[in-house]
């Protein structure tokens, strides 16, 4: 008969609930990390049927921008300080403020082309998400508040939602808010990893500016309580201290980019310029007749509404950020996303105050008592975090090589089959498209070849800008100004005034026209090398 050994008997067994207990905690995925995965899920299928409904994480073509411009970084081991990318502008100085994000592109594009790309984006924007539920349900709101007002944000913002280098700067800010919160309640050395995050951000962002002005805004805000506030005058001067010394480090931090301070400087002149406003449409004014129009009007009343009852408690500085970006995201839908990471946590607060009041003492029969049993028992599982999150990022990233999502960018957009057919004449050819084709060309040809204008709006500038559109309207002047650069191919929309002039003009020949695009060739002989505007 076998005996036990002393080790045997002595070393402990572990309980089955403990175990089961350990594989909740790290396996079993929460509320916020189900709505992690379900974005996901949700932002990679609609890319991967963009070519039934032009959406998605690639709608916009600026990704193979960034693509080539990583790329140079690691081919040539420096930041380009001089324009490559087109025959108009050789040359000039620009600035690729996006550099490092440009890098993580390219090296996800050899890694896994553009599916890991959009994965990658994917992931980026449910984290962010996901942040913004945990700050709001550590701001006392229950699951139903957090999954209502998520889906708000995500009605709101979900048209910027593109493999685009900005997708840095909503993960930063929703960390950045979450912290300087937290930092509110109680002092934190974490507060101090902001300036770091700054200086990364610097170089993969211009958004870091946002950082900068709501914290100026906060800081303000804290001196305006110091000031006229009763009790907590103290407080509000030590936060206003610290404050403005970490958005003073953070400005500092923010040099540390391959432009120093001639960045901000070319920002803010660009910012304060107007001629583009009707240019890109990322900067029009929302409107309030679709459905992300809806979505941002609910959050803005509501937003305001909070913020006047902060101002009416004296807390001055959160309501002033609130107002402050109400201001910007209703001049330009690119801040509206902002708006919601800011004003989303202390429309979380009012609503778990109001959803107290309303729960207090009804019958567990009742509905609201039905919700408030549902929201305590799912309570726990909002601020909880496991390993399913890092788990399913590394298996979706892996999985991005082998299986190809996405081929190319939306034919319904862009004129993937166009290009495809004629990909040797084109390649050749000094080419005048639209600004959001020229991305797409870049993207479908690499070095030497070279585009007539792309949406660097702040590189082009005013004059060319204005003198392109007029090309594309067949404005007086349209084929001197195609001369002046040796253009010899047009790739563009059936629709713009320009392919009407370019089909009655007899030193230009129709190639192939479709219902989304139409290819004109110069009828004389001979192709211009992509260097420099003709003389």
């Amino acid at each position: 008969m076998a005996t036990k050994t002393m080790s045997s008997l002595t070393t402990p067994v572990a309980h089955p609930v403990a175990r089961e207990n350990w594989v909740r905690r790290w396996l079993v995925p929460s509320v916020p990390e189900l709505l992690f995965f379900a974005i996901v899920a949700w932002l990679i299928g609609y890319t991967a049927t963009a070519d039934m409904t032009g959406m998605g994480l690639l709608r916009d073509s600026q990704t193979g921008y960034h693509i080539r411009t990583g790329e140079f970084v690691m081919t040539h081991g420096t930041v380009p300080m001089r324009d490559f990318l087109s025959f108009t502008k050789p040359g000039e100085a620009f600035y690729a403020w996006e550099w490092l994000a440009g890098v993580g592109s390219a090296l996800l594009f050899q890694w896994g082309g553009l599916s890991a790309i959009v994965v990658a984006s994917a992931l980026i924007l449910a984290l962010t998400l996901l942040i913004m539920m945990r700050h709001m349900a550590e701001r006392r709101a229950n699951v139903v508040a957090c999954v209502f007002l998520i889906h708000l944000a995500i009605g709101a913002s979900s048209i910027h939602y593109l493999a685009r280098p900005h997708i840095f700067t909503l993960l930063f800010m929703a960390c950045a808010l979450w912290t300087i919160d937290r930092d509110r309640e109680k002092t934190t050395p974490w507060l101090w990893t902001l300036v770091p995050l700054t200086a990364l951000w610097a170089n993969l962002h211009g958004g870091f500016f946002g950082l900068l002005v709501s914290g100026g805004v906060l800081t303000a805000g804290c001196l305006t309580e110091w000031l006229f506030a009763g009790q907590g005058r103290e407080a509000a001067l030590r936060r206003s201290i610290r404050w403005g010394a970490l958005t003073a480090a953070c400005f500092a931090a923010s040099l540390v980019n391959p432009y120093g301070i001639n960045e901000h400087i070319h920002l803010v002149q660009f910012m304060r310029e107007t001629w583009y406003l009707g240019l890109t449409e990322e900067y029009y004014a929302p409107t309030f007749t679709n459905a992300a129009g809806a979505y941002y009007g609910v959050l803005l009343a509501s937003g305001i509404a909070v913020a006047m009852r902060l101002l009416w408690r004296r807390q001055i500085a959160f309501g002033l950020l609130i107002l402050a970006w109400s201001y910007a995201s209703s001049r330009s839908v690119r801040h509206v996303p902002i708006y919601a990471i800011v004003v989303l946590p202390w429309i979380a607060a009012e609503s778990a105050e109001w959803w107290r009041r309303w729960t207090a003492g009804q019958s567990a029969r009742t509905l609201a008592g039905t919700l408030e049993k549902m929201a305590r028992d799912y309570q726990p599982s909002l601020m909880r975090s496991g390993l399913f999150v890092p788990l399913a990022a590394i298996v979706m990233l892996a999985s991005s090589r082998s299986i190809e999502l996405v081929a190319d960018f939306p034919d319904p957009v862009y004129p993937v089959a166009m290009v495809n057919r004629h990909a040797g004449e084109i390649r050749a050819a000094r080419v005048f498209s639209p600004d959001g084709w020229g991305h797409y060309l870049t993207y479908k040809f690499p070095e030497p070849f070279r585009i007539y204008v792309d949406g660097r709006t702040d590189f082009f500038g005013e004059s060319f800008s204005r003198e392109y559109v007029n090309t594309m309207n067949g404005i007086a002047g349209w084929d001197r100004t195609l001369n002046r650069y040796g253009v010899n191919m047009a790739l563009i929309p059936p629709d713009i005034k320009l392919a009407e002039r370019l089909a009655k003009d007899p030193s230009w020949q129709m190639v192939e026209h479709t219902d989304s695009s139409v290819l004109f060739r110069r009828k004389e002989s001979g192709v211009f090398v992509q260097q420099g505007p003709k003389k």
